[in-house]
């Protein structure tokens, strides 16, 4: 996701500390940056030019090998906590302190997760650390983002004492500083005490090989007034002037004087090749020989950058392998003024010509930011529509909008791709009409798109059309389209494309299961769940595996649908998303498999988890999901007033949604089956009068009313088209519901034998998956089933179940699962769900993609683990674990 920069790294890799490595040992601050038993964090605040990362460089220099060092760059204006949070992760993880089992090795930041979340699974991964880290956050005035720096300073008030943050700044951050000082845990090294004395201004200009006497050493010190960068430019021109003593004499006044008269000399007395490229490559943050010889038209950019960094002419190595560098703060501003001066008509060209290369080398952001510093908006846009997927998907959604905010108005009117991608941005903001009015604009514009990008921009608006369509209704309208356009982009080898391509079908797998087409569903998601993971995206993997446990279950496998929504909820709770939106969807599907079986505790639980994250969620379906699904626990209570407040809530959430949605068709029979349990039966009938006589969930609930109306005959009339199939069944939990209603009317008209039989059919299909959540529902079916001869059905477990749901004795809620002494890995997790299936070893291996051979090694493995030598010990052993759900009863 982000580039790490680790500008001590090289000098920990050495191991040649200060003095080797050309930098000033100045032991009375390397004192001041020592960590002390309660000193934790260390702020190194002057202006620019005052020497702050020399100092820290040269102090971890001097300290080589004595602790591991993680080093953050702090991006210009970083706005996007994500981003922010990823070097931090990164930098801590290449510091080689982290192991591959610690959660910090596979959280992912993203913004659309609670802030707390990321931050609680970092505090505890740093405490669990026990070598000592130090981790440097160079200019950190840099950062912008309220959210991050909200983050920084919790978790510097929760540091372990293992880990020393440094922090440099050319001011105070808002970090909580006071609270720090308070409590001693900080120390603060200012402008004044990163004076250089007089004798460290002579052991500087002796380390530059400057021979001048200690009058022209005290004048020098005199006029600098100890100022850092002012000093280490003295000593350079020094270095090349024939007179010292006359060049001390001739230079005074104010550090920014200094700073632009010596400056002027360093540059003035380069060879024209280095002069060259200083000025050609100032237009970069960082540079290397390739990009430098790029932006040159020569072939020695190593070196000479080498070469400057080696006589620390304000040119500064910052990575392992000295390849990357960067240039002093003062030495940039002038460069770049005398760019400006020298060379206006080459800027563009230089920008444009960086910007390709960046793209080329995968380097999405800086890329567009220096195709618009160009002004090229067609490579820029260009770049856009080849990253913006990748950015989404790395958690980077700050700096999109970012980016797409810096375009042009009007270009959004003539550019499909633009108006797709700023559509996209407003429906993540829940932004509807502006939305919908870009997406009109991208398709009128579609056409124009040139051939070369014509299918990617297809795909990528075919995408947003169904997402939008999942939040505010209308899947059938565009999904035939999107099929057609995300079949035609898939495979394409261009860079970026399997981002967008696992994307579109994530959206396309969850548009046609809502719309019934479980098969090519199936077949979608498995797709995008293989290419989700082969490319390492657990937005695209918790999708697919939230959309496949949502389709198994409705089609009958229920297990299996557990199984997967678990697998969900383990990939968010891996990579530290358990708040995000995404995952909300899991918890809710969970929630409601459980509550079909009968599991009415632990369902609450899930749902419990899911209210918070979907409430706050812009995205109305998921928020009328949530609410049928609290409409449905109440139902199998009795709580009819509830599931009625519940049932309603959704239905005016239906209501705001902008198109025809699935939704639609589920919250009004629910709504009025909770009014028949408030016995309010006028007010249905009077609903039904206009209701479909060809769905299942009408036809049941008329039967419904004519039982509570004391019809039994009419009851039976009503059902009939469920069982012959005239009535169409979207679930079987319908069937299951026609069967009992049909039972308790032939009980109510004295046939006990007919009342019999079609019980038995209701339970036949009932037991197969444990399935009790619509049977709590039905009023009366309690003594029904009470009555039902236990010796001669087929059901005697899945009924006394039922018996004992309906008594009130509900299954307990699975608890938090036991610490094994080496935990399960994740993989051998899924395996281990799995086992409780009836699929054999190769059957297990096609479901996660892993071979037979791997299949049975993480089996082995887990047996160790859990202590156990057989497949059903395994399950057993993992339920009482709480690492699988509880089985269903058995008398």
């Amino acid at each position: 996701m982000s580039t790490t920069r680790s500008a001590p790294a090289e000098l920990l890799e050495r191991g040649d500390g200060a003095r080797s490595s050309g930098l000033l040992a100045r032991e009375r601050l390397f004192a001041m940056l020592d960590p002390g038993v309660d000193r934790q964090v260390t702020l190194v605040s002057a202006p620019p030019g005052s020497g702050k990362t020399t100092l820290v460089r040269s102090w971890l220099a001097a300290r080589a090998g004595s602790t591991a060092v993680g080093w953050v760059d702090v991006r210009r204006d970083e706005s996007d906590p994500s981003h922010f949070w990823g070097q931090v992760l990164d930098a801590v993880r290449s510091s080689g302190v982290v192991s591959a089992d610690s959660a910090l090795a596979t959280l992912v930041p993203t913004t659309l997760a609670e802030p707390a979340e990321l931050l609680g699974h970092l505090a505890t991964g740093l405490h669990r650390i026990e070598e000592p880290l130090v981790l440097v956050l160079d200019d950190i005035h840099q950062l912008r983002s309220s959210e991050a720096l909200d983050g920084l300073e919790s978790l510097l008030a929760d540091a372990p004492p293992t880990l020393h943050v440094v922090l440099t700044s050319r001011r105070d951050p808002r970090l909580g500083l006071h609270r720090l000082r308070l409590s001693g845990r900080l120390t603060e090294i200012r402008a004044a005490n990163l004076e250089f004395t007089a004798a460290e201004a002579g052991e500087l200009l002796e380390e530059a090989g400057v021979r001048v006497d200690d009058a022209d050493i005290a004048r020098l010190h005199q006029r600098t007034e100890g100022w850092a960068t002012g000093l280490r430019l003295a000593a350079l021109s020094l270095a090349r002037h024939p007179f010292p003593g006359q060049f001390v004499a001739e230079f005074a006044g104010s550090e920014r004087t200094v700073a632009d008269y010596l400056l002027g000399e360093v540059l003035a007395s380069q060879p024209p090749e280095v002069r060259d490229l200083l000025l050609r490559t100032c237009i970069l943050d960082r540079v290397n020989g390739e990009l430098a010889d790029l932006l040159t038209g020569r072939s020695d950019g190593h070196r000479l950058l080498h070469e400057l960094a080696e006589a620390n002419a304000l040119v500064v190595a910052v990575d392992v392998g000295r390849t990357s560098f960067r240039y002093h703060q003062l030495l940039l501003d002038l460069l770049r003024l005398d760019l400006r001066r020298e060379l206006p008509e080459e800027i563009e060209d230089l920008h444009r010509r960086a910007a390709r290369w960046y793209a080329d080398h995968g380097e999405a952001v800086d890329a567009i930011r220096h195709a618009r510093l160009a002004g090229d908006w067609d490579l820029a846009c260009e770049l856009l529509g080849r990253h913006w997927v990748q950015l989404l998907l790395d958690g980077e959604e700050a700096t999109l909008s970012h980016l797409l905010d810096g375009l042009p108005e009007g270009l959004a009117a003539a550019d499909s791709e633009v108006a797709t991608m700023l559509a996209a941005d407003h429906l993540r903001h829940g932004r509807w009409v502006e939305a919908d009015a870009l997406i009109d604009s991208a398709r009128r514009t579609i056409g124009a798109v040139p051939d070369a990008r014509r299918s990617r921009a297809e795909a990528a608006l075919a995408t947003v059309q169904l997402f939008r369509a999942r939040q505010v209704g209308g899947v059938e309208d565009v999904l035939d389209e999107a099929d057609g356009a995300v079949e035609g982009y898939l495979g394409t080898a261009e860079q970026g494309g399997a981002d967008l391509g696992a994307l579109a079908v994530l959206n396309l797998g969850i548009a046609k299961a809502w719309t019934f087409r479980f098969e090519a569903a199936e077949r979608d998601l498995q797709r995008g769940l293989a290419l989700g993971r082969s490319i390492g995206r657990p937005y695209v993997e918790i999708g697919c595996l939230t959309a496949l446990g949502n389709v198994a279950t409705l089609t009958e496998r229920i297990e299996l649908g557990e199984k997967r929504l678990r697998d969900a909820i383990a990939v968010a709770e891996r990579v530290g998303w358990t708040t995000h939106p995404l995952v909300g969807a899991a918890y809710m599907g969970l929630a409601s498999t459980l509550l079909d079986r009968g599991m009415l505790a632990e369902g609450e639980q899930w749902l419990d988890r899911a209210d918070p994250i979907l409430t706050r969620a812009p995205e109305p379906p998921a928020s009328v999901g949530l609410r049928h699904a609290q409409g449905m626990l109440a139902m199998g209570r009795g709580r009819f007033d509830d599931a009625l407040a519940a049932f309603e809530d959704g239905e005016r959430l239906v209501d705001v949604l902008h198109a025809p949605h699935v939704f639609a068709a589920v919250e009004r029979p629910w709504q009025l089956r909770a009014r028949l349990g408030l016995g309010d039966i006028d007010a249905v009938r009077e609903a039904l009068s206009g209701a479909p006589s060809t769905a299942a969930e009408w036809c049941n609930l008329s039967a419904r009313l004519h039982l509570l109306a004391g019809e039994p005959e009419e009851a039976l009339a009503a059902v009939a088209p469920v069982h012959t199939g005239e009535a169409a069944a979207i679930h079987v939990n319908f069937n299951i519901e026609a069967w009992l209603l049909d039972a308790l009317a032939h009980r109510a008209l004295g046939d006990r034998a007919a009342a019999e039989r079609s019980t038995e059919n209701a339970l036949a299909l009932a037991e197969p998956d444990g399935r009790c959540g619509m049977i709590l529902t039905i009023p009366g079916v309690q003594e029904l089933l009470r009555e039902h001869p236990v010796h001669r059905t087929a059901h005697a477990s899945h009924l006394q179940l039922l018996c004992d749901l309906l008594a009130g004795v509900e299954p307990e809620a699975t608890g938090a699962p036991t610490t094994l002494e080496e935990p399960l890995k994740e993989r051998e997790l899924a395996v281990l769900r799995f086992l409780s299936t009836n699929l054999t070893a190769a059957e297990i291996g096609s479901e996660l993609f892993l071979s037979v051979h791997t299949v049975k090694t993480h089996m082995r493995k887990l047996y160790a683990k859990l202590d156990v030598h057989t497949r059903a010990e395994a399950v057993q052993q993992g339920r009482a674990l709480g690492l699988l759900a509880p089985a269903r009863r058995i008398s």
